[in-house]
């Protein structure tokens, strides 16, 4: 969900449900490491790790009797795309029932949901695309140290800032085989210049402020200006500045009645990626709703997930 736009007037709100931090003092280095791995049920365990200075969260299912090397399944979620410092603890990620529901689908992969910092018991605030990218990486990583996964068979599955979160891991990751991006972000330049385009069209208020204006006030707070003022650093941010390092294939699913993510800008970013030479596929939902969480969508855009991993050799 495009929350990150409304953080002023979420603060209080995600405050007043903040989680009980972890324990002071648990986080004292920066280098990677598990912390704890607690059951939660149907095989599902929360891992809690350290990276970069934050004790972080993710759930992991590593099903019984799986194969050594076996392939990675990486559930990205939804959340802020900018930074959101008085937040901590927000109540946003995956759930162990869904965590269930994928290992069902997929049962000789391991599946991993990383938290992201600031998110349910992660330390820390909610981020931008590169640190949850990087807070993903990690807890790949210690999975396949932990576990023996297949570093070279991995596979990205993301929602709404979780579909940038994919896009950014194919960028920096070896062993990508599959990506798929639901409802994704699409990046803060190429946004920037869509939401831009709609402030004459947008009827959308949130706090009395058409939303495009506050979006686009938040990507200039959080950058110092806009693309045209400061193209380095929207540049270095992930997914915008590094498209042409993504080697695997690519499906882009979004829906028309979208007011997170805006269609336009999904389509824009799957031309970007065919002009490159990617292989991309981007399929529209007319009247589809962010995330296609809801009827007739949900069957045929799970269908088309399924099917996507599957071709690229996820069982």
């Amino acid at each position: 969900m495009r929350l990150s736009w409304w953080a002023g007037a979420l603060a209080a709100i995600a405050s007043a449900c903040a989680l009980d931090p972890a324990p002071a003092g648990a986080a004292t280095t920066a280098s990677n490491q598990i912390v704890s791995l607690t059951p939660v049920g149907g095989g599902v365990e929360k891992m809690m790790y350290r990276h970069d200075g934050l004790v972080l969260e993710a759930l992991v299912d590593v099903p019984a009797g799986v194969a050594p090397r076996a392939p990675v399944l990486v559930v990205l979620h939804g959340g802020y795309l900018v930074s959101a410092p008085r937040l901590r603890h927000f109540p946003l990620g995956q759930t162990a029932p869904g965590m269930i529901h994928l290992s069902d689908l997929f049962p000789d992969a391991i599946v991993i949901a990383p938290e992201y910092r600031g998110y349910l018991q992660s330390q820390g605030h909610p981020a931008m695309v590169n640190a949850n990218a990087s807070d993903a990486e990690a807890a790949l990583a210690l999975v396949d140290a932990r576990f023996g996964a297949n570093r070279h068979a991995v596979y990205l599955l993301g929602y709404s800032d979780g579909g940038a979160v994919a896009l950014a891991m194919a960028e920096t990751l070896p062993g990508v085989r599959a990506v798929v991006g639901v409802s994704p972000f699409t990046g803060y330049a190429l946004d920037y210049a869509w939401e831009n385009w709609q402030l004459g069209t947008d009827t959308d208020t949130a706090y009395g402020i058409v939303t495009a204006a506050l979006r686009l006030r938040a990507m200039q707070f959080a950058f110092g200006g806009s693309p045209g003022q400061v193209p380095a650093r929207y540049a270095a941010a992930l997914p915008d500045g590094r498209l042409t390092a993504i080697t695997a294939p690519v499906l882009l699913l979004q829906g028309t009645a979208d007011r997170h993510v805006l269609w336009q800008a999904t389509r824009a970013l799957s031309n970007r990626l065919a002009a490159l030479g990617k292989r991309i596929r981007f399929v529209l939902y007319p009247g589809g709703h962010h995330g296609l969480h809801t009827a007739p969508y949900q069957a045929e855009s799970d269908a088309r997930i399924i099917a996507w991993l599957t071709r690229y050799g996820l069982t």
